[in-house]
């Protein structure tokens, strides 16, 4: 899934940050939690004022998750 990410990354750059939570680094544990993160691999997407757009778990194929970005951003 990583290429696909770091794809979307760059298409997206200067629209969307991406952040990369490690399932296994208590640093990251209270956004872990704020998010309901669960399982790896997970995609959160969430607007401007943190509310959550979508969420997928495991593999998701590159057109799903840019649909929903593509959305996200024009309003919809």
């Amino acid at each position: 899934m990583a290429p696909v990410v770091h794809g979307l990354e760059k298409k997206y750059a200067g629209q969307v940050e991406f952040i990369y939570l490690d399932a296994v680094d208590s640093a990251t544990s209270t956004l872990k939690n704020r998010l309901d993160y669960r399982a790896y691999p997970s995609f959160i997407l969430l607007n401007g004022q943190g509310d959550e757009i979508g969420r997928w778990v495991g593999k998701v194929h590159e057109s799903e998750l840019s649909d929903a970005i593509d959305e996200m951003l024009s309003g919809g």
